[in-house]
């Protein structure tokens, strides 16, 4: 009988534990829904796509021609009007030769233009693979951030807070970009919950893969 209640304690404490997870998870969801539905139309976005394309194209002028078109097609007109307005902007729409001179600058973020690509491929609108790395990011982030601190906060505590931080303009905001900002932060938090809670060598392996990756990227670049 003790065994069973052992037994019976051990998997009601999992349940309640999975629960806490599926509630929290479910309440990030808006966020990632309203991330996905009115994301930033920020210029970043066009130098992705050109080089998620260049993955199946290799003539720069159809590249080129094929980024802004698939921009003006899926972009609302007044955000495609804010990313071709102005001098330096009207510019990079209008010459092939511009444009391409910025991609080196972009180029150095390859595991971000592979899930862009991917994503792509998959089904979804280039401008919206742009973002969705930013959606998924954020909600992986919410999830070890919840793990972390309810390892010193009772789940009453530590799920509130967890939800502020992510409820938060800085986090919310980071969702909505088309960059690669949002990734370069999960896989840095994730290595530093590996290392300083696991006491595990891979997060420091995963820094230093993702920083010879980005050597190789600019050298192939340069």
């Amino acid at each position: 009988m003790r065994q069973e209640r052992i037994a019976g304690n051990f998997f009601s404490s999992n349940m309640v534990a999975a629960l806490v997870y599926i509630v929290y998870f479910l309440c990030l969801l808006p966020v990632a829904i309203f991330a996905f539905k009115r994301p930033y139309y920020n210029w970043d976005m066009l130098p992705y796509m050109a080089l998620a394309l260049k993955m199946d194209h290799a003539d720069s002028n159809m590249v080129h021609k094929m980024t802004f078109s698939i921009a003006k097609a899926d972009i609302p007109t007044v955000d495609y009007g804010y990313l071709t307005s102005g001098e330096y902007r009207k510019k990079m729409a209008d010459s092939t030769a511009d444009f391409y001179s910025q991609l080196p600058f972009y180029v150095v973020k390859p595991f971000y233009i592979w899930m862009v690509y991917l994503f792509y491929k998959l089904g979804f609108s280039l401008p919206l693979s742009t973002v969705l790395p930013s959606i998924l990011s954020y909600l992986l982030i919410g999830l070890i951030l919840l793990s972390w601190l309810k390892k010193y906060l009772s789940t009453s505590f530590a799920f509130p807070a967890a939800l502020l931080i992510m409820y938060s303009v800085f986090m919310v905001s980071m969702a909505r970009l088309s960059t690669p900002d949002a990734l370069s932060s999960l896989l840095l938090f994730s290595a530093m919950y590996l290392i300083i809670e696991m006491g595990s060598l891979t997060g420091i392996f995963l820094l230093m893969w993702l920083s010879i990756l980005r050597q190789v990227a600019e050298k192939n670049t340069g």
